[in-house]
Order: C-alpha cells, then structure tokens, then sequence
C-alpha cells in the first residue's frame, strides 16, 4: 500500500515523536509528490528521507483529479497545497480559520 504524504507536517511530527524510522519500517510505501518534496523536503533532511525509503512521484493529472474526486466525496478533507497549486484552487480554512491538510492512503 502506498501512504500518499501531502503535508511535510506529518513527517516533522513523526520525527519529533521519535517515530520516524519506525515508520518508515512499516510494511507500507511513503510517498510524496516532486512538488512537495522540491518546494519543502529538498533542502530539509530530503535526502535522508530517500534513505530511510520515502518515494518521489510526479503529479499526473489523472491523480490530480482524483484527488479534486475525493475531495467533492468527503467535504472534510482538504486539498494539499501542492495539489491547489496544480488546479488553481484556493485555500481551505477549517472552523478556527487555520489552513486544513490531510494525509491520503491510497491504492497500492
């Protein structure tokens, strides 16, 4: 199964839990897209994520739409910033008016 990471804030709270590693042991696949990882990763440990495992992957527009799919599904997901850029959207606030991310386990 692959675990789509769409907010680097997910792998910082793993990390300052100690549980990165342990995570990354897991019998699953981390992965986050090339946007996330060129714009936030890169320059902040990105490579020692690549060690530990971590996947880049492209955003195709198919897997764009999906997300915008989920999206229109379940209203209480929010879209990553990384794929707002690709479409174009704007942020979500959620109800205290503070940015709302997700992570997305996806098919794998």
């Amino acid at each position: 199964m692959n675990v789509l990471v769409s907010d680097t804030s997910i792998i910082i709270d793993l990390e300052r839990s100690s549980l990165l590693r342990e995570a990354f042991a897991l019998p699953v696949q981390f992965v986050v897209p090339d946007l996330l990882y060129e714009r936030e990763l890169r320059d902040h440990g990105g490579p020692g994520l690549i060690d530990l495992g971590l996947r880049v992957e492209s955003l195709e527009e198919a897997d764009v739409q999906r997300a915008q799919h989920y999206r229109l599904a379940n209203s209480r997901l929010a879209l990553p910033r990384h794929v707002r850029a690709c479409t174009g959207a704007k942020p979500e606030l959620d109800s205290s008016h503070r940015r709302r991310s997700t992570a997305f386990a996806g098919p794998g």
